[in-house]
C-alpha cells in the first residue's frame, strides 16, 4: 500500500513516453518550463517588494502621525523650571577582559540641557587622540562612553561631568580590565592605580584647557552721555573651577580695554560683564568680547551707540571727543580733539580749552577767545606739574557740556599738523536692507581726505527736513549698520567727513529705502512658518532615506516663494518629544530655589529650599558630609506644605559645621536633591556672620547702643557727637571720654530720652582725638568709639565751611590806624576752614603788607598803608567739599573819603602851647577836607592855620592856645562816594591847674555828600551807597552810641584813652554851618 501511495503522489511528475518523444516536442517543453520558472521567481520578488513597500508606507504613516501630533502641540507653552544638573542614572563600575568593549552609560537631568564631558583619571577623554578607541554618544538625555578593544592600561577611574548655567555635578565609576596571562601584574598595577587615584591632582589648568559655550549674548545697545551701561554675556565653562576663571578680553574698535574708573570688568559666576559707569561719546564703538578656549578663541561683537545728553542751553552743540594732550616741553602742551556731530544745531564757532592740575578739582580756562580749529597750544605751565585738559564747543546758542578729560600728561612728544583745511565731501551713499529695524549704509571716501579722522552718518525720514545723528563718535570705515530705525518707515542717509579742522560738506543723499528685513531673512522666516504646517509633512513622506530630503527646494513661479526644508529640524523636534516622554516616565520634584543658607538674628544658620509643587505626603532627609541628620535640639528640621519650603536650622554654627549639605526629596514617584557646599572662604564668611550675629544678640541683652557714635553739625556750626541707646533704665550710667580722660558736662546725659549728644562749640584742630561713649548698669555694658582725625576731621570742617560760607556776609570795609581792613562776617570761622583771598583774581598770601587772620565771627584781611597798587577787585572764597562761596568788594576807583589815621580822641594842652591836629586822609577822587569847632567851620588864620599837603596829609595848627580854644573840633572828609566825620575834644587848662577829665569824641561815615553850606557842593551822582556801612541818623547831631559792628565781633581790640587812634562811635553827618 505504501508503495502504491508513493507512486500515486509521484504521479503528477509527467514523464514523456519514449515512444512519443521527438526532438521538437522536447525543445518546446523545455522552453515553456523555463518561462514558467522565471515567471514564478519574478512573482515572488514582486510579492517581497510589495511587502517591504507596504511596511515602509505604514512606518511613514506612523511617523507622519507622530510628527503631526507633535507639531499641533504647543511645545513652547511647556515651561521647564531652571535647575542644576542631576544624574538620574549614575555610572556603575565595570570589569572586563582584554580585547572586549566596555560601555559606560548615565542619564542626566537639568535645565538648560547640561553638557556632559568625560574624564579618565582626571584628564579629558579625547576621541581624536586615539581614532577608533573611544566613541562618545548623547541621545535623548542618555550619555555613553564606549571603549573598544580594552587593554590593561584602560584600567582607571572614569567620570562624567554635567554642567549648565546653574552648576555642575560629577558621577564616577571604576573600570577594571583583566589580563589572561598577567593576573599578578594586573593586581599590582590595579593597586598602584587605586593608590594614585586617591592622591590629589596638583596640575594647573591653563585658560586654553577650558571649554566655553556662550549662551545669552549682549546685542546692539544704546546709552546716553553721563549715564551708565553694562554689557553682559553668560556662558557655560567646563570645568567650572572657582580658582581658574576664564580669560576674557574686551575690545572697543579693536583696542584692548583695561579695568579702571571708566571701565569695570568682571568675569565669574558664569558671566562676563563690562560696565561703563560714566558714559561719554568716546565710549561709542564696536565692542568685542574675546574668550580663550580649548579650541582657540571664541568671540562676540555688538555696537554701542552713545547719544548726546541734554544741553544746558537749548541749541548748544554736543561735547567734543577724543581730547588728547601732547607734552612738548616743560611749559608748553599742544591739545587736540575731534569735533562733535552737528545736525539741527547751529554751526560751531570755536572751542574753549580748560586745564586743571592733577590732584585738584578746579578747572581754569586757557584761552580768552574761542579757537576755530581742533588744536590749541597751552602755555604757562608749571615745571614738573601734571595736567589734565578738557574742551567745550561754542556756537551762537551757547556753550556745550565739557568733554571727557584727557589723560595725564607724562612724557614729551611732538605733534605737528599742516594747515590743509577740512576734507572734501564723501562720495556716493548706498543704503540696503539689513533687518526690520536696521539698514546697511556704505559710501565712497572723499577725494581729499586731509588727515581724515572719520565719518558722521545722519538719517532723515523721507519728506522731513530734520536730520538725526546715527553715531556720535567719528567712524573710521566706509560702511556702517544704522540701528534703532522704525520698521516700515522710509529713510534717506547722508555722510560727513571730519578732521581736526572740522566737518566737510554733506554728501549727496542716498536713495530712499524702506526699513524691512533682508530678502534672505524673509525667505527663512517664511520657510519656518511653512514647515510648521501639517501639510508640509506630506511632502516628506515622498522621499526615501534621509539623504534624499537633507534639503528640499520648491520654487513656485506664480507666488515667488522659496521653501527650505531641513531634516535636522525634524530630528531636533523628535528628540525633544523623546526627552519629554522620558521626563514623564521619570518625574522629578521641581525646585523653585536650590538649597541656600540664611544667617538669623541669634547666630543660627537656616538651610532651606523651595519647591514649585509639594504634596502632604512628601518625605525628605538632610545629609551632612554623607551622614544623615535628624531633627533635634541642635538641628531643627521642618517643612511647610503651603509655602513648599523645607528647612533645617542649626542652633550653634561652629568650625565643625564646615561640610557639604544635601537634601533628598521624594514625593510619590518624583524625586530630586539639592546640595550646598560650605567650605573654605565661603564657610569662613558664613561663620564670621554667624558669630557676629551671636555676639550682637548677647550685647543687646543689656544696655546697648542702638546707633553708634556719629557726628552732626548744627546751623550755628556746633559739632554734636550723637548716639542712640536702647534697653536702658534709670540706674544706667553714661560717660563721655576723650583720649581716655572723662568729659564732665554741666548737665548729665539723659539716657532715658533714647538719644545722647556731646556738643563741641568753636570746633577746631584742638578738638581732634579719640572719643568714647560708655554705657553700663548691672546687666552689662557697651562702648562706642569715634575717632575725630584724618578724613573724619576734614569732613567735619567741610560741613562747618558749608554752613559758614552760606551765611557769610558781603565784604565790609573798616578803617584802622594802620590802614584799611576787609571783613567778612559769618556764623563761625576757624583757620582750619579753607579760604582764599584774591586781588584781581590773583591769590593773596599773608604778609606784613597784607595780613590775613580772623576771629570766631569773621575772617579779615588788613591792608597796611594802602596805595594806588592796592586798588582793584577783592574777593574771599570759602570752600567746602562741593562748592566755593565767594564774597567780593570793589576798591577800583570808588573809595569814599575817610580818615586813615593819626587823630586822637582827646587832647589836653596847657595854655600858650601850640596845638597841631594832623591826620592822613584817603579817597578816590581826592576828598574835600573841612574843619569845624563846636559845629562851626574853622577858617584858616594866623592863629588857627589849616593845611592840606598832596591831598593826603591834613592838619589844623593853633598857636599860643588859650582857654577860649577849648571845645569840640571835628574834621569832615568827603567826596562824591561818601565821607567820614571825626571829632576831637580839646581842653586847654591854665598853668598850675590839673588837667580836666577827658571826654571821648567819635567817628562817623556818610554814604554820600550831604547838602551843606560848604563851597564845594556838587550834585549827588546816582550811586548805590556801600551797603556794608550803615547810614547814620540825620535827626540828631548827637553821635549814636550803637556801632554797626559790635565791639565783641571786631577783630581790633578796644584801645585805651592814650591810644593815638582808639575805637570811635558813629557820628551824625556833617553839621550845618552857623
Amino acid at each position: 500500500q505504501h508503495t502504491h501511495a508513493t507512486e500515486a503522489m509521484a504521479e503528477p511528475a509527467y514523464t514523456v513516453p519514449a515512444f512519443s518523444q521527438s526532438a521538437g516536442e522536447i525543445e518546446e517543453y523545455q522552453r515553456v518550463s523555463s518561462h514558467v520558472g522565471k515567471g514564478l521567481a519574478s512573482i515572488q520578488k514582486e510579492l517581497h517588494r510589495m511587502r517591504v513597500a507596504t511596511k515602509t508606507q505604514v512606518e511613514n504613516i506612523e511617523i507622519k502621525r507622530e510628527v503631526q501630533e507633535m507639531m499641533h502641540k504647543k511645545v513652547t507653552s511647556i515651561t521647564e523650571t531652571d535647575k542644576a544638573p542631576d544624574f538620574l542614572v549614575a555610572l556603575r563600575p565595570h570589569a572586563a577582559w582584554e580585547k572586549t568593549p566596555v560601555k559606560l552609560f548615565c542619564t542626566v537631568g537639568g535645565h538648560p540641557r547640561p553638557i556632559v564631558k568625560w574624564y579618565k583619571g582626571g584628564k579629558p577623554v579625547d576621541p581624536l587622540s586615539a581614532p577608533g578607541k573611544y566613541k562618545i554618544e548623547s541621545k535623548y538625555g542618555v550619555h555613553s562612553l564606549i571603549i573598544s578593544r580594552c587593554v590593561v592600561s584602560d584600567t582607571a577611574e572614569y567620570s562624567a561631568v554635567a554642567t549648565n548655567s546653574h552648576g555642575s555635578t560629577t558621577s564616577k565609576a571604576f573600570v577594571t580590565v583583566n589580563s589572561e596571562f598577567f593576573s599578578l601584574s594586573l593586581s599590582l598595577s590595579l593597586s598602584l592605580s587605586l593608590s594614585l587615584s586617591l592622591l590629589p591632582h596638583m596640575t594647573v589648568i591653563h585658560h586654553s584647557k577650558l571649554e566655553i559655550t556662550m549662551l545669552d549674548r549682549f546685542g546692539v545697545s544704546f546709552g546716553t552721555e553721563g549715564g551708565s551701561i553694562s554689557l553682559v554675556c553668560t556662558m557655560v565653562v567646563v570645568p567650572d573651577l572657582p580658582n581658574v576663571p576664564p580669560l576674557a578680553q574686551w575690545y572697543r574698535d579693536d583696542k584692548l580695554l583695561k579695568a579702571g574708573k571708566l571701565a569695570e570688568i568682571k568675569v565669574g559666576g558664569g558671566a562676563a560683564t563690562l560696565t561703563l559707569p560714566h558714559l561719554a561719546k568716546d565710549d561709542e564703538g564696536l565692542y568685542t568680547l574675546r574668550m580663550w578656549t580649548k579650541d582657540g578663541t571664541t568671540e562676540h561683537s555688538a555696537y554701542l551707540f552713545v547719544k548726546d545728553a541734554a544741553p544746558a542751553v537749548a541749541g548748544a552743540p554736543g561735547a567734543p571727543i577724543s581730547v588728547k594732550a601732547f607734552d612738548i616741553n616743560s611749559d608748553y602742551v599742544l591739545v587736540a580733539w575731534k569735533p562733535p556731530n552737528t545736525t539741527n544745531e547751529a554751526a560751531i564757532t570755536g572751542y574753549f580749552v580748560d586745564k586743571r592740575e592733577s590732584g585738584s578739582a578746579t578747572w581754569s580756562q586757557c584761552n580768552d577767545a574761542p579757537v576755530r580749529i581742533c588744536k590749541y597750544p597751552v602755555h604757562g605751565l608749571s615745571v614738573g606739574h601734571a595736567y589734565h585738559f578738557r574742551v567745550r564747543a561754542v556756537n551762537s546758542a551757547g556753550i556745550s557740556r565739557p568733554s571727557r578729560e584727557s589723560d595725564k600728561v607724562t612724557s614729551p612728544t611732538c605733534m605737528c599738523f599742516a594747515c590743509v583745511g577740512v576734507p572734501s565731501a564723501p562720495g556716493q551713499v548706498v543704503a540696503t536692507r539689513n533687518t526690520k529695524s536696521s539698514v546697511f549704509v556704505q559710501w565712497d571716501p572723499p577725494k581729499h581726505p586731509n588727515h581724515l579722522i572719520g565719518y558722521y552718518i545722519d538719517a532723515s525720514l523721507v519728506g522731513s527736513k530734520t536730520w538725526a545723528p546715527c553715531n556720535h563718535k567719528p567712524y573710521k570705515h566706509t560702511r556702517f549698520v544704522v540701528h534703532g530705525l522704525t520698521p516700515g518707515e522710509t529713510y534717506v542717509f547722508r555722510v560727513q567727513a571730519v578732521n581736526i579742522y572740522g566737518l566737510s560738506d554733506e554728501s549727496q543723499e542716498s536713495t530712499p529705502i524702506a526699513v524691512e528685513p533682508a530678502l534672505i531673512n524673509t525667505i527663512f522666516k517664511n520657510f519656518i512658518s511653512l514647515c510648521l504646517k501639517p501639510e508640509m509633512w506630506q511632502k516628506v513622506s515622498k522621499f526615501k532615506g534621509a539623504e534624499y530630503f537633507r534639503k528640499a527646494l520648491y520654487v513656485s513661479c506664480e507666488s515667488f516663494i522659496l521653501i527650505f526644508f531641513i531634516l535636522e529640524f525634524y530630528l531636533a523636534a523628535l528628540n525633544t518629544m523623546l526627552e519629554l516622554s522620558y521626563n514623564i516616565r521619570h518625574p522629578i520634584v521641581p525646585l523653585k530655589h536650590q538649597l541656600n543658607y540664611e544667617v538669623l538674628e541669634k547666630g543660627h544658620v537656616r538651610f532651606w529650599l523651595q519647591c514649585l509643587k509639594m504634596s502632604p505626603a512628601v518625605t525628605y532627609r538632610f545629609i551632612v558630609n554623607d551622614k544623615e541628620v535628624t531633627s533635634s535640639d541642635s538641628h531643627k528640621i521642618s517643612h511647610d506644605v503651603n509655602t513648599r519650603v523645607i528647612q533645617m536650622t542649626v542652633d550653634h554654627f561652629s568650625k565643625a559645621s564646615e561640610a557639604t549639605y544635601t537634601v533628598q526629596i521624594h514625593d510619590g514617584r518624583a524625586k530630586n536633591q539639592s546640595s550646598l557646599v560650605l567650605v573654605r572662604d565661603v564657610f569662613k564668611a558664613v561663620l564670621k556672620e554667624a558669630e557676629f550675629q551671636r555676639s550682637e544678640h548677647i550685647r543687646k541683652q543689656g544696655p546697648h547702643f542702638a546707633e553708634y557714635l556719629s557726628y552732626h553739625v548744627d546751623d550755628d556750626c556746633t559739632v554734636l557727637l550723637v548716639c542712640k541707646v536702647a534697653n536702658v533704665k534709670k540706674e544706667t550710667v553714661f560717660h563721655w571720654l576723650k583720649d581716655e580722660e572723662e568729659i564732665v558736662l554741666a548737665t548729665p546725659p539723659n539716657v532715658m530720652s533714647g538719644s545722647v549728644a556731646l556738643p563741641i562749640s568753636l570746633f577746631s584742630r584742638k578738638d581732634q582725638g579719640h572719643y568714647k561713649a560708655k554705657l553700663s548698669d548691672d546687666r552689662g555694658k557697651d562702648t562706642s568709639v569715634f575717632d575725630i582725625s584724618g578724613q573724619v576731621f576734614d569732613d567735619i570742617i567741610n560741613a562747618i565751611a558749608h554752613i559758614a560760607g552760606s551765611s557769610a556776609s558781603e565784604l565790609v570795609l573798616q578803617c584802622t590806624p594802620e590802614g584799611i581792613r576787609l571783613q567778612c562776617y559769618m556764623k563761625y570761622y576757624t583757620e582750619e576752614i579753607r579760604t582764599a583771598w584774591l586781588h584781581k583774581d590773583s591769590k593773596i598770601s599773608s604778609s606784613e603788607k597784607m595780613r590775613i587772620a580772623g576771629t570766631a565771627e569773621m575772617a579779615w584781611m588788613q591792608i597796611r598803608e594802602p596805595s594806588e597798587k592796592e586798588k582793584g577787585h577783592y574777593s574771599i572764597q570759602i570752600m567746602d567739599a562741593t562748592k566755593s562761596h565767594t564774597r567780593t568788594f570793589d576798591l577800583s576807583g570808588q573809595d569814599r573819603g575817610r580818615v586813615v589815621g593819626g587823630l586822637p580822641d582827646v587832647v589836653t594842652i596847657m595854655e600858650q602851647k601850640t596845638l597841631s591836629l594832623t591826620c592822613t586822609v584817603w579817597g578816590d577822587p581826592s576828598p574835600e577836607v573841612t574843619w569845624f569847632k563846636n559845629e562851626n567851620e574853622v577858617v584858616s588864620t594866623e592863629h588857627a592855620k589849616i593845611t592840606l599837603e598832596a591831598n593826603k596829609f591834613a592838619s589844623l595848627t593853633i598857636t599860643a592856645v588859650t582857654p577860649e580854644d577849648s571845645g569840640k573840633y571835628s574834621i569832615n572828609v568827603r567826596n562824591k562816594y561818601g565821607g567820614e566825620f571825626v571829632e576831637i575834644t580839646v581842653s586847654v587848662y591854665k598853668h598850675g591847674e590839673s588837667p580836666p577829665e577827658p571826654k571821648m569824641g567819635g567817628r562817623g561815615a556818610t554814604p554820600a555828600p550831604l547838602a551843606s553850606k560848604t563851597p564845594a557842593q556838587t550834585p549827588t551822582p546816582a550811586q548805590t551807597p556801600i551797603p556794608q556801612t550803615p547810614t547814620p541818623s540825620l535827626k540828631s547831631p548827637t553821635p549814636s552810641l550803637r556801632s554797626p559792628t559790635p565791639t565783641a565781633k571786631s577783630p581790633t581790640p578796644p584801645r585805651h584813652v592814650k591810644s593815638p587812634s582808639p575805637a570811635r562811635s558813629l557820628k551824625s553827618p556833617t553839621p550845618p554851618r552857623k
